[in-house]
């Protein structure tokens, strides 16, 4: 029983942030913003958007942990997260079928394409966001319009590619990552802080809806979860 329990809470961070695809919201938002005639038009188009994205992602979530985890036994899975090796790796150092050593470093390519325009640009966004907002705390506006914005998405993006070539040299346990530090803070800033500004800030008002106390309760099991699953 509590080897069960410890798993599924250990399950929601990894979930979280498997379907985590905020960083790139932003940039979404404003690109529709920029398209449609008023706000209104705005937010239901990317109300539509994100709807569908979320049900696709969830869906082929869904199917691709199960597909793995009825293909694998649990000593190879146990093997792989004492390797810190993902799950295509470890098929594709079982796999005898030629087709499917073409098809798996496919697979983790798309992968990686997608996590580019997921995460990677909009990260950057916020990251050149904070940088100009501290940068320009006390200037006035023609400071802040003489601001080189593209010399500074240059540098972050040169600086995040540095950093991310030591994460990939250093190989941290890319799960113990997952559960203690990035899902935790999605959780933070995708379901609970997004709840209670609908609470108090009037113009998000519109947004509240019947399910904002589930959203709400998700986010808190899946920031204390880990904590609590270490224990176990």
């Amino acid at each position: 029983g509590g080897l069960v329990a410890k798993n599924l809470l250990l399950t929601f961070p990894v979930l979280v942030f498997a379907m985590n695809f905020s960083p790139i919201c932003s940039a979404l938002g404003r690109n529709y913003r920029e398209q449609a005639d008023n706000a209104e038009a705005a937010v239901a188009k990317t109300d539509r958007v994100v709807f569908w994205n979320s049900l696709i992602l969830l869906v082929f979530v869904m199917f691709f942990v199960f597909s793995i985890v009825l293909s694998q036994t649990p000593e190879s899975m146990v093997a792989a997260k004492a390797n810190n090796i993902d799950v295509l790796t470890m098929i594709s150092l079982q796999a005898h079928e030629p087709w499917l050593k073409f098809l798996i470093p496919l697979v983790a390519f798309i992968a990686i394409v997608s996590s580019y325009f997921g995460h990677f640009i909009g990260t950057r966004e916020g990251l050149d966001g904070m940088i100009y907002r501290v940068a320009t705390w006390s200037a006035d506006s023609d400071a802040k319009a003489r601001f080189n914005h593209k010399k500074l998405r240059r540098y972050t993006t040169i600086g995040m590619i540095i950093g991310l070539w030591l994460l990939a040299v250093v190989n941290p346990p890319i799960l113990k990552i997952i559960g203690a530090m990035s899902a935790p803070i999605i959780a933070l800033y995708c379901y609970i802080m997004p709840v209670l500004l609908m609470k108090r800030v009037p113009r998000l008002a519109i947004y509240r809806t019947r399910w904002a106390a589930l959203v709400f309760l998700f986010g808190l099991v899946t920031i204390v979860g880990y904590g609590v699953a270490e224990f176990l």
